[in-house]
């Protein structure tokens, strides 16, 4: 199952990337007129910085391991396609894609991945801390028939813990 995700984190993120946008950009144009400042700024701007930042969520949550080391990757993987996709684009077809419209794919996903990242650390942080608590007020069990859990696998439960109660 985990190789079957390995495979198709790849095209998931970039077809996220491309398909909600679109959604949204059809959502909003039943609402806004075009030619307006709400649909010049509201519907390409938002739609520009929902491709970066869902290019990345869509990472997070479709890599099985190591999802803070697969972000790093995608994020420049994301940085590299939007300048040389754009450059391509204005060298080949004289295109003016714009400055605003990379940037605003790049800050997306760089928000994305900060916020990713920051959320991640205060949830490993907090888990280290009651796991540290734990194991000093725990008392030595002599009861060899219980397997005791690695310091990884109680910082793991403690992560499916705490996401099971916020759903709740």
């Amino acid at each position: 199952m985990n190789i079957l995700r390995w495979l198709l984190l790849l095209p998931i993120s970039i077809l996220c990337s491309i398909i909600f946008p679109y959604l949204y950009k059809q959502i909003v144009e039943l609402f806004v007129s075009e030619n307006t400042f709400a649909d010049s700024y509201l519907l390409n701007g938002a739609n520009f910085f929902l491709q970066g930042t869902l290019f990345i969520v869509s990472t997070y949550f479709i890599a099985p391991k190591f999802k803070i080391q697969t972000l790093k990757i995608f994020l420049i993987l994301w940085f590299l396609t939007v300048v040389f996709g754009d450059y391509y684009l204005y060298s080949t077809h004289r295109e003016n894609i714009g400055i605003w419209n990379s940037l605003l794919r790049i800050i997306g996903a760089l928000l994305a991945y900060i916020n990713i990242t920051l959320e991640h650390k205060d949830e490993t942080i907090h888990l280290i801390n009651e796991t540290n608590e734990e194991t000093k007020q725990e008392k030595p069990n002599n009861n060899n028939d219980q397997p005791k859990l690695t310091r990884s696998q109680t910082i793991l439960l403690r992560v499916m813990k705490m996401r099971a109660e916020n759903k709740e």
